[in-house]
Order: structure tokens, then sequence, then C-alpha cells
């Protein structure tokens, strides 16, 4: 359901506040990642404040670098 929001979205950015976030299991920050990838080159979904783990989970799996994910002040 949240997929399809943001794949119908007219939006360019999808802005996600992840300060409030504690905990993101790998699955569930890849399908992040795999949604931000699927995204038209004009279009992204940027994640302010996340959590060190989210931004670990990330960076070990090379998702940081995904084109159209934007993270963006980390917590750490």
């Amino acid at each position: 359901m949240f997929a399809a929001a943001v794949r119908t979205s007219a939006d360019p950015e999808l802005v996600i506040d992840a300060g409030p976030l504690q905990f993101i299991d790998v699955a569930a920050a890849g399908d992040l990642a795999e949604l931000a990838a699927s995204l038209a080159p004009d279009r992204q979904i940027r994640l302010r404040r996340p959590c060190p783990l989210l931004v670990t989970v990330l960076e070990l799996c090379g998702w940081d670098a995904t084109p159209g994910l934007v993270v963006e002040g980390s917590e750490t």
C-alpha cells in the first residue's frame, strides 16, 4: 500500500522523517531501497534524521548509494 501510494504520487520528492524510527529490519530497509530505485529518475525518497541502525543497514548493504534514495542528517 505504501509503495503504491509513492509510485502514484505526483510529488517529485517524498520526505520521510525517520527520526522517531528506532528499529528497522533488513527486509524493510531493502524494500525502501528497492522502491527508491524503481522511481523515475526525476523522483526521490529523502530520509531525514535516520537512526544509526538504519544508516548502518543501508551502508552495509550498499543501499545508501541507491539512485532515488537520499539519506541525510544521521543522528549518530
